[in-house]
């Protein structure tokens, strides 16, 4: 298992999530709907948004390794 191509596959919503992320449909609404969220306030979302999916990240990759 690649980590990476883990995490890669998490974010292509056109791809099913992948089975080596426990929970995985959930954590991935969750994402979806803090992302949600970021783009109708306004500010720096990008800032924010990037900052949305390095903690996404790290918990995944803490999960699967």
């Amino acid at each position: 298992m690649d980590p990476q191509k883990v995490i890669a596959e998490f974010f292509n919503f056109d791809l099913p999530c992948p089975k080596e992320v426990p929970m995985c449909d959930q954590i991935r609404s969750a994402y979806k709907n803090e992302l949600t969220n970021l783009e109708n306030k306004g500010g720096c979302a990008n800032c924010a948004k990037t900052r949305l999916k390095s903690r996404f990240i790290e918990a995944i990759f803490k999960e699967i390794t």
